[in-house]
């Protein structure tokens, strides 16, 4: 099952406006200070705050400014960089000028409960969320709302496109050769497309996105999104090691340190410090 970054928003309120989804980074902070009004309780902005939720939705932002968790061929932690530090210092303007109040307590339940309440204009989250935001029945802007892909950045355009159910054969099985069978039969094109299209679960194979039986129960503007996606996105959402949440946690706190306008340079060093200790513990 996969999960992709999306921009959900207020199809009514930007068709007012004259308005259209944002398609940069510079455009996407721009609609968030025309549309925020927090005297009357609406935000232009709504994403994750909380310290380790947040971790996976700051991954698009940090590889859109040309920046990673660590370099991957030296395994040396790339948090005390300018990339790194733009690209907190950029979520957490957006979070802090034109989100809500208490985000620094906000995962995703939390976020999305203010946008389904019709206290914002946009919501920039997971794919997999999109069922309860467009429900009229758990939504108050469930038919008004619209689904844009996640903008470019100033150096790349890229965001997550993650995969984080899937199935897999342990190395301890006594029967590889028929649990290879039955991955094989699950996920072939056929039973993608019942899973799908039936059941409205987002899947893998790009051939089923092109079969109106797999698309059936997903809106047009979503299909439209995910057909395009695998050319800007990438796999990883979150540094890969062993003790993930430890790593969400120390990179996190630099972003929530960029949130509540502390100084970021001084967060990024200490967490530098802590993600290579992490890294040379593991190998």
């Amino acid at each position: 099952m996969n999960d992709t970054h999306f921009i959900f928003y207020r199809k009514d309120i930007f068709a007012e406006k004259g308005l259209k989804p944002p398609a940069t980074f510079e455009e996407l902070e721009e609609v968030s200070r025309k549309l925020t009004d927090k005297d009357k309780e609406f935000y232009g902005f709504i994403s994750r705050g909380a310290r380790s939720p947040l971790v996976t939705q700051f991954s698009s932002y940090l590889y859109s400014f040309g920046g990673d968790f660590f370099d991957r061929s030296t395994k040396k932690a790339s948090i005390n960089t300018p990339e790194f530090i733009a690209a907190a210092e950029f979520y957490g303007r957006l979070v802090r000028n034109y989100g809500p109040p208490g985000v620094l307590n906000m995962g995703w339940p939390q976020a999305i409960a203010v946008f389904q309440q019709g206290k914002g204009a946009m919501y920039v989250d997971c794919s997999t969320q999109y069922a309860v935001l467009l429900d009229p029945t758990k939504s108050v802007v469930g038919d008004k709302t619209g689904i844009a892909m996640f903008p470019a950045g100033p150096k790349k355009h890229i965001f997550f496109d993650a995969t984080p159910w899937a199935i897999g054969i342990s190395e301890k099985s006594q029967k590889k050769d028929a649990a290879w069978k039955f991955v094989r039969w699950f996920t072939d094109k056929k039973r993608c497309t019942i899973i799908q299209g039936d059941y409205a679960v987002q899947g893998t194979r790009m051939s089923v996105f092109e079969d109106p039986a797999g698309v059936k129960n997903f809106p047009p503007d979503m299909v439209a999104v995910l057909k395009q996606a695998p050319q800007f996105a990438t796999a990883i959402d979150r540094p890969q090691v062993t003790q993930v949440e430890l790593a969400r946690d120390i990179v996190g706190s630099v972003v929530t340190a960029a949130i509540e306008g502390q100084d970021v340079r001084a967060e990024a060093i200490k967490a530098d410090r802590a993600l290579q200790d992490l890294l040379d513990k593991e190998g």
